[in-house]
């Protein structure tokens, strides 16, 4: 059983929501940020990247960065900027980026549902990021990004979501990317029981994005004690996407040096292992392909037999490319023993495509990777094991716009 709950949400006014609605706070650096703000200082970013309004020095997670978020989020409100929604509601969310579509419901998910693995994981959080999504929790009494979530696919659900989402949408606009995103307010409580009455009958649900927003709002509720699930703190807000409509695509590495190795004997470490053939494709034409830029050329890699030897059966983390990636190739011939620490390695979404990989590689020098995308089963098939994939495994696109919807703990 899933546990889904309405709640009464804040959303920009009709007029601003266009203006208000932002990335998510994890997609610019700094100064990308206070750009943005200067452009469109009406901009949830405000709130989400309080950092880009104070000085160079100031820590991102740090208090004052903290309290200038809480402000900016009162002051949002008293400009009216933002207003809250007299009802618990439950929402409906779609987004359209070219030719994808996916529809998804905003809902209070249930962090004891978390500990107790109903919601399940798939990659291991970073202590200063989630202590500092806690922080921007605890500070703002709200949960103000969207968690992205996903479930197996369920056709009564899907039938119902999609006939509540044949009304007219209570706001529609296309961001600066080109996306189109709609959102309808379900505040019927008929409705909302009724919906809630069909996920009871779903058996979990995956974290696709958002790890250290789950983490941190599942350490919020437990450092304020076990209650009776009616709290701010026992749900976090959330989009339910059924995983049927979800797009990975490719999250890409760069490495910044080759650490002993010369071009030259990097490649014939590789050789050893995979085959490895020049290409005009960057991109990794197929699952257990890879896509390699070094010394200005582009190679195609394919794991040899030394390689698909110690591989183990799929639904085992270390079975999904990225890891083969890592393993295989990364620790052993340049040294990156743990990703999730190495400052030497960068990962690069694959919506920037492979040329921002040859960007990099020829500014700075290094080695660059490109991945297939990680399927959506395979996700699920790690998380329902139990195991815990690589970092930077996936990167959903379209990416959820903050500021639509924010949920208060109080």
């Amino acid at each position: 059983m899933v546990d889904v709950r309405p709640f009464a949400g804040i959303r920009p006014r009709p007029d601003a929501v266009a203006d208000v609605a932002s990335p998510p706070y994890d997609v610019m650096d700094r100064s990308e940020a206070r750009a943005l703000l200067d452009a469109h200082p009406s901009s949830f970013y405000r709130v989400i990247r309080s950092d880009a309004l104070l000085g160079d020095d100031v820590d991102p997670y740090g208090p004052e960065a903290m309290a200038r978020a809480r402000e900016e989020l009162a002051s949002m409100l008293g400009e009216g900027l933002l207003v809250r929604d007299e009802s618990p509601c439950l929402y409906l969310y779609e987004q359209t980026m070219g030719e994808h579509v996916q529809l998804g419901l905003v809902a209070g998910a249930s962090a004891a549902e978390y500990r107790d693995g109903v919601i399940k994981r798939h990659e291991k959080t970073r202590r200063a990021a989630l202590e500092g999504r806690r922080r921007h929790i605890e500070s703002t009494r709200a949960n103000t990004g969207l968690i992205f979530l996903a479930y197996r696919d369920h056709a009564a659900i899907e039938a119902r979501i999609q006939q509540l989402a044949s009304a007219t949408p209570d706001a529609d606009f296309v961001a600066e990317d080109g996306n189109r995103h709609r959102l309808w307010v379900l505040n019927d409580p008929a409705v909302c029981t009724e919906i809630a009455g069909l996920f009871a009958d779903v058996g979990a649900l995956y974290v696709a994005d958002g790890h250290h927003r789950t983490h941190a709002s599942f350490q919020v509720f437990e450092k304020s004690g076990d209650g009776a699930g009616t709290r701010g703190v026992d749900h976090f807000m959330a989009v339910l996407f059924p995983a049927s409509q979800l797009q990975i695509l490719a999250y890409n590495r760069v490495v910044k040096d080759l650490g002993e190795h010369t071009p030259a004997s990097l490649l014939a470490a590789i050789a050893r292992r995979f085959s490895c053939e020049p290409t005009d494709e960057p991109d990794a034409p197929e699952r257990g392909t890879f896509g390699m830029y070094l010394d200005g050329a582009w190679y195609r890699l394919v794991p040899g037999e030394s390689v698909t030897s110690q591989l183990p059966p799929p639904g085992d983390p270390a079975s999904v490319d990225v890891a083969v990636l890592q393993d295989h190739l990364l620790a052993p011939l340049l040294g990156i023993g743990d990703p999730r620490a190495d400052k030497r390695i960068k990962f690069v979404g694959g919506i920037r495509g492979a040329a921002e990989l040859k960007r990099r590689v020829d500014r700075d020098g290094g080695v660059a990777f490109t991945v297939f995308p990680t399927a959506m089963e395979q996700v699920m098939d790690v998380a329902d094991a139990g195991g815990v994939m690589p970092p930077k495994s996936t990167w959903f696109e379209p990416k959820l716009r903050s500021g639509l919807i924010v949920r208060t703990l109080d």
